[in-house]
């Protein structure tokens, strides 16, 4: 499972590879229309080297004189390319993205940090499809509407207490939330909203059902378990029955708890129940877990 910054990381590479790439045709082009400039790009590498070396050896004395023929070289050079039209820049990898100065990230108008969106989209939609929310690319910021169930008041209520619960960093209380509603009241769209929000702020977020962890493996468990953020949807108490899912549920809760790493269980059965009917270990985790 790759997270949005491991993805970026590797996009920036890639994209670093082809800046330099650039540059190097864009310099063997102008040089081969101008050997004259070559020539003395070529002269001005050579006195550098002998300068610096000149400086590792304590050897002073022709230093001054190389600085003035290194002024004179830079001179010529600069008249030359003024003089043939010739872009100043052309030897220098140029930025790709204005927005984010090829770094992956910009900022927002609050100057939190964010995965950039004019050239990141694409890494953001892979990172959405990492994150077990491939089956969701419908399920946008811009397609959320807290007024959908003419509850906007409540609904906004839920979605910056979750919200709060990654951005806060100086919250209190238990890592653990459980948010539990009815059947067909949003919540699998507000919780892949909140999971795809935490990914574009750049955070490692997960979303997974309760039933996928009974065919997991221990490595994606492993990975789950230091995620910034992570959902727990269609839980019920019913499904710790499976061993395998109580176990690793269970070992999932432990570890974020002791790590204070927020994680959202979400649930259409009454909270009380949940807690109740669940096996002891869960329900022993959930039983002062905020209730969302």
């Amino acid at each position: 499972m790759k997270t949005v910054n491991e993805l970026i990381a590797e996009k920036i590479s890639d994209t670093s590879i082809r800046k330099r790439l650039a540059s190097e045709d864009r310099t063997i082009a102008v040089y081969r229309a101008h050997p004259q400039l070559e020539n003395i790009d070529n002269k001005l590498l050579e006195l550098r080297k002998e300068k610096m070396l000149a400086a590792i050896d304590h050897d002073d004395k022709p230093i001054p004189a190389m600085i003035v023929r290194e002024n004179e070289l830079i001179s010529l050079r600069e008249k030359y390319i003024s003089s043939h039209g010739i872009d100043p820049e052309f030897d220098e990898e140029k930025v790709v993205c204005k927005t984010c100065k090829d770094t992956g990230y910009s900022k927002t108008r609050t100057g939190s940090r964010i995965v950039c969106p004019d050239c990141m989209s694409d890494m953001l939609k892979e990172a959405y499809e990492e994150a077990g929310m491939a089956d969701y690319a419908t399920y946008t910021l811009k397609s959320f509407d807290l007024d959908h169930f003419k509850n906007k008041k409540e609904r906004r209520k839920k979605f910056e207490a979750i919200k709060a619960l990654f951005e806060d960093e100086k919250r209190e209380g238990s890592s653990v939330a459980l948010y539990c509603d009815s059947p067909r009241t949003g919540k699998t769209f507000i919780s892949i909203i909140l999971v795809k929000y935490a990914i574009i702020e750049a955070r490692n977020a997960v979303y997974l059902r309760a039933e996928d962890l009974e065919d997991m493996s221990e490595r994606k468990v492993s990975e789950i378990k230091g995620c910034d953020f992570v959902v727990i949807d269609d839980y019920s108490a019913e499904s710790t029955l499976n061993r395998r899912i109580a176990s690793a549920l269970n070992s999932i809760l432990e570890a974020r708890s002791a790590r204070s790493l927020p994680t959202l269980v979400v649930s259409s059965a009454p909270a009380e129940m949940v807690i109740a009917d669940s096996d002891a270990r869960i329900s022993g985790k959930l039983i002062n877990a905020v209730r969302i």
